[in-house]
C-alpha cells in the first residue's frame, strides 16, 4: 500500500511539473561511456542550483531492465532498495548531493553493466531526468594455464600467457615478459610492441632463447617458448599487457628444476678431482720421505698436480655450457689450467736444491723455474680481457676496451718474451753480460706490474655506477703503490751493494728477492685498490 502511495506521488509530481513548468534542467554526459572491465565508471547528473533536501529525491535506473541501480529519499542513501547486482557496487557521492551533484559510482564492471541508465530527480512540484550509456566494457583479461611449471635442467618449457580482449592483440600497447622474482633487478625476457617482436630488448641471458608463437598472436596468445633452462631461469616470471587504458597482468613461476646429465657429470669430475688429489697424494708423500729419486714417484707427483686441475677445467667449461657464465667459464678454467704450471714450479720432484729432485731437461726445467709465473700471469690476463670484451659486447666504449685490452695482452706477453731471450734462448750471453740481464728481467718485472692498471680500467668499464672521483682516487693510490715498489724499496739493495761491496751475484740476488717482494706489496695494493674503484659495481 505504501509502495502504491509513492509511485502515485510521483507521477502527480510528474504530471504538475510538466503542466505548470519546463521541469528542473538535469545535466550528464554528451556522449556514451566507455568503461574498463573490472574497473570502476561515474555516471554523471547534476544540476546548476543546488535543491533542499527535505523533498529531494533522485532515482537511478537501469531502462533495459527497469532496475534500481540506487536511490535517495528522506535525505538519506536507500542501499536497500537497490537491485540485487548492484548492492554494494553503485554508490552517490553523499557529500556532493547538497551541491547539486546526484553522480553515481558503478564499481567492479562486467560486460552485463552494459546498456542505458536514468537519472530521475524529484523535487518540490519539478521533475528531471537525462540519459547515461555505456556503450560498452573494454574488456582486458590475461590468465596463465599453469601457475607452476617443473623442469629438468635443459629442456625447454612454455611459459603460458592467454589475453582476452575486445582489443585485436596487434593493437596492443605492448606485451612484455620479465624476470621479476628478485625485484627491484627486474630482468626483460621478451616484448612485442606496437605489432612488432623486439628480441634484442632481450636480457644478453635470454637471447635467442625466448620467443613467442608468432602464429598464435593473433589468437591473444602471447604464450613464450624458454629454450635450454638453465638453473638461474629458476623463479617468477609475470606476462604484462598494456592498452591505452590499463595495465593487466599474470604470472608463472619455475618452481623446481632437477639436474640434467651434464649436471650429473660436473659433479662426477669435481668429486674425481677431490678424490685424485688424496690418493695420489698418499704415495707421492711416502717416496717423498723415502728420498725416493725414481721416475715413478716423479710421474705420481706430476698426476697429482695434473689430473685434478684438469678435471676442473673441464668441469667449468660443462657448467658453462648448460649454464652461460661465459665469464665465469674462462676466467675459473684458465686459472685452473695455469695452477698446473704453478704447481710445477712448487713440486718436491722439480727443485733441484733437494735430495728428491730427478734429473730433467735443462730447456724444460728453465721453462717452469723462470717462464712459470709469467706465462700463468699472460694466461690469466689474456682470459679476464676476453670475458670483460664478451661482457662489454654492446658497450658505447666499444673501441676504447679494444684498445686497452691489446694493450694488457701486449704488456703481460713481453715479461715471457724477455724472459725466454734471457733464461732459455740465450743463457751464455745473458750470464756474461750480467747487467743486460738484470735490466730485462727488471723492465718485464715492470710491464707485468704495469698491467695490473690497465686490467683496473676494464673493471671500470664494466661499471655505470663508478664515477671519475672513485677512478682517480684508485689511480692515486695504484700509483703511489708503484712509487714505492719500484724506487724507494729497492734502495736497501743498492746501498748493501755499495757500503758493503757484495759480489755481483750477491747484489743480484739481493735486488730480485727485493723485487719480489715489492710485487707482492704492489699486488694487494691493485687489489684492495680496484676494490675501492669497484664499490658501485660489487654492490
Amino acid at each position: 500500500m505504501c509502495t502504491w502511495n509513492v509511485s502515485m506521488f510521483r507521477v502527480l509530481i510528474s504530471a504538475a511539473a510538466l503542466l505548470t513548468s519546463e521541469g528542473l534542467l538535469v545535466q550528464g554526459p554528451a556522449q556514451p561511456l566507455v568503461a574498463q572491465l573490472g574497473g570502476s565508471i561515474i555516471l554523471p547528473c547534476s544540476v546548476e542550483t543546488p535543491l533542499p533536501v527535505e523533498e529531494l529525491e533522485v532515482e537511478w535506473k537501469r531502462t533495459d531492465e527497469e532496475a534500481l541501480v540506487h536511490l535517495f529519499q528522506d535525505g538519506l542513501d536507500r542501499p536497500e532498495a537497490q537491485y540485487q547486482s548492484y548492492k554494494d557496487r553503485a554508490h552517490f557521492f553523499s557529500e556532493q548531493i547538497f551541491k547539486g551533484n546526484f553522480s553515481i559510482l558503478l564499481e567492479n564492471i562486467t560486460v552485463a553493466d552494459t546498456g542505458l541508465y536514468r537519472c530521475v530527480v524529484y523535487s518540490y512540484q519539478d521533475v528531471g531526468e537525462i540519459s547515461v550509456t555505456i556503450q560498452h566494457v573494454e574488456r582486458v583479461v590475461v590468465t596463465g594455464k599453469d601457475q607452476i611449471i617443473l623442469a629438468r635442467v635443459g629442456e625447454d618449457v612454455v611459459l603460458n600467457c592467454m589475453v582476452d580482449s575486445h582489443i585485436p592483440p596487434q593493437r596492443f600497447d605492448e606485451v612484455s615478459w620479465k624476470k621479476v622474482d628478485k625485484s627491484p633487478d627486474i630482468i626483460p625476457v621478451l616484448l612485442f610492441q606496437n605489432g612488432t617482436i623486439f628480441s634484442g630488448s632481450s636480457h644478453k641471458r635470454y637471447i635467442d632463447r625466448a620467443e613467442f608463437f608468432r602464429e598464435e598472436i593473433p589468437k591473444g596468445n602471447f604464450s613464450i617458448r624458454l629454450k635450454n633452462v638453465q638453473t638461474a631461469d629458476k623463479g617468477e616470471y609475470m606476462c604484462e599487457v598494456h592498452t591505452e587504458k590499463s595495465v593487466n597482468s599474470a604470472t608463472v613461476e619455475i618452481q623446481r628444476l632437477g639436474m640434467s646429465a651434464l649436471h650429473i657429470i660436473i659433479l662426477m669430475l669435481c668429486f674425481t678431482s677431490l678424490l685424485l688429489t688424496f690418493l695420489l697424494s698418499i704415495p707421492v708423500t711416502i717416496y717423498i720421505n723415502r728420498k725416493d729419486t725414481g721416475t715413478k714417484p716423479m710421474y705420481i707427483n706430476y698426476l697429482q698436480v695434473v689430473c685434478p686441475n684438469i678435471c676442473l677445467s673441464i668441469a667449468f667449461v660443462l657448467w658453462g655450457v648448460i649454464e652461460g657464465s661465459v665469464v665465469e667459464v674462462t676466467m675459473c678454467a684458465t686459472i685452473n689450467l695455469s695452477r698446473i704450471i704453478l704447481l710445477f714450479l712448487m713440486a718436491p720432484y722439480f727443485n733441484w736444491n733437494t735430495t728428491v729432485s730427478v734429473d730433467l731437461p735443462v730447456s724444460f726445467h728453465r721453462i717452469i723455474e723462470y717462464m712459470g709465473i709469467p706465462i700463468a700471469y699472460l694466461l690469466i690476463s689474456t682470459a679476464f680481457c676476453s670475458a670483460v670484451l664478451h661482457d662489454l659486447w654492446n658497450a658505447s666504449k666499444w673501441s676504447e676496451v679494444v684498445l686497452v685490452s691489446a694493450v694488457i695482452i701486449l704488456l703481460s706477453s713481453t715479461p715471457v718474451f724477455l724472459r725466454a731471450l734471457s733464461e732459455v734462448c740465450f743463457t751464455h750471453f745473458f750470464e756474461i753480460h750480467f747487467s743486460l740481464g738484470f735490466v730485462t728481467k727488471y723492465i718485464g718485472h715492470i710491464l707485468m706490474q704495469t698491467s695490473n692498471f690497465f686490467e683496473m680500467r676494464l673493471l671500470f668499464f664494466r661499471s655505470s655506477s663508478v664515477n671519475e672521483s672513485m677512478i682517480i682516487m684508485a689511480y692515486a693510490i695504484g700509483g703511489i703503490s708503484a712509487v714505492v715498489s719500484f724506487i724507494v724499496l729497492p734502495i736497501p739493495a743498492v746501498r748493501h751493494y755499495f757500503c758493503l761491496k757484495l759480489p755481483k751475484h750477491q747484489l743480484h740476488t739481493l735486488i730480485w728477492r727485493c723485487c719480489k717482494y715489492t710485487s707482492k706489496y704492489h699486488f694487494i695494493v691493485l687489489y684492495c685498490t680496484s676494490h675501492i674503484g669497484m664499490f658501485g659495481y660489487d654492490l
